[in-house]
């Protein structure tokens, strides 16, 4: 009888034996025999799965249409007619486990897109002595139809309101619904008194899924971002698949920097952000919690600022030149953030 534990031991061999292979062979000369392979596969799956992916087909429909120009950039809700096709090829690229490059990409690297569009949050910079923002903070209706409507349409709520230098406010507003909150913090930017309005900026840089549309298919090309990727990924992998209107799939290409011999996973900021992002003399920082130390850096790695701040402190950051900076905050039990920030 052969003991327990080295089943257990033997059975988690195989595993890491599996994952290397399914690592390795992408890159491989027999994997490239299967360069342009067609094989059959389903837009479909259950809804744990389409859940699983929606959040990837709504940023990537958006960074679809920012990338061509489309004149639907600018509408607030999202062409279902888009996303729904984008999440059918994901759905498709998932579903053709025959291919080794598939399960590389969606099961053992688990590519998503980086969350670089907000989907429910939007934040703008005011003068907190205008009759509408005011009206804003304290009744959450303004007299101004646009921002009414929105309100009402939406159901923005507002989620956070800072006092800052100057008699501005910065306030952050959410819906419970997924739209294109770039285009709707368009419509508070166009409004008296407001100096900045943004979807609520995601710093970094990681994965990314591209969307192309061709008359005879679609394509999905998946990359994989290392290296620094909390100021812009150095290196990146990239995976290429053809979907068929009958949801086929072939894989088309990889290339891009070779990968390391271990995976890198990149680092993603996902809670800790701060804000007016670019600034003028003063930074917030959300996600925190206690007392934290900062530094400021130039380009050159120069340091410019550092001190300690209590948590939902503002950070002095008046007197410097226009630019692009690097914050780095650090929590006393050592965990470190670098953020990149611009001076307007």
């Amino acid at each position: 009888m052969i003991p327990v534990f080295f089943l257990n031991q033997t059975t988690c061999i195989m595993k890491k034996l599996q994952l290397l292979f399914l690592f390795v062979l992408p890159f491989s000369g027999w994997q490239a025999n299967l360069y342009g392979q067609t094989v059959p596969s389903s837009c479909d799956g259950p809804d744990s799965l389409k859940t699983y992916y929606e959040d990837d087909a709504l940023r990537i429909s958006l960074e679809h249409l920012d990338n061509t120009s489309s004149p639907y950039y600018d509408s607030i809700p999202i062409p279902e007619t888009l996303s729904d096709t984008v999440l059918g090829c994901l759905l498709a690229v998932y579903n053709a486990t025959s291919l080794p490059a598939s399960d590389s990409v969606c099961r053992f690297m688990n590519i998503h897109q980086f969350p670089t569009y907000h989907l429910q949050s939007l934040i703008f910079q005011a003068d907190s002595t205008v009759d509408w923002v005011r009206r804003l903070i304290h009744d959450s209706s303004t007299n101004i139809a646009v921002i009414d409507t929105l309100i009402y349409r939406y159901a923005l709520d507002i989620t956070s309101i800072r006092h800052i230098t100057g008699g501005s406010v910065l306030v952050t507003m959410t819906s419970p619904y997924k739209q294109n909150m770039e285009a709707m913090a368009s419509r508070f930017a166009a409004q008296t008194g407001v100096t900045y309005a943004h979807q609520v900026a995601q710093y970094g840089d990681g994965n990314y899924i591209e969307y192309e549309s061709f008359p005879a298919y679609k394509v999905l090309t998946y990359s994989w971002g290392w290296g620094d990727c909390f100021v812009g990924c150095t290196s990146r992998r990239y995976w290429r698949f053809r979907v068929y209107s009958d949801c086929s799939v072939a894989y088309d290409s990889s290339y891009g920097d070779p990968l390391p011999m271990a995976p890198i996973f990149p680092v993603v900021v996902e809670d800790v952000r701060a804000y007016p992002n670019p600034f003028s003399d003063e930074l917030y920082v959300d996600g925190l919690e206690g007392s934290v130390d900062y530094v400021l850096f130039d380009t050159e790695g120069k340091k410019l600022r550092e001190g300690t701040i209590e948590a939902g402190s503002v950070i002095p950051l008046n007197g410097l030149p226009q630019g692009s900076y690097q914050l780095t905050i650090q929590e006393p039990n050592g965990k470190r953030y670098t953020l990149p920030v611009q001076r307007r």
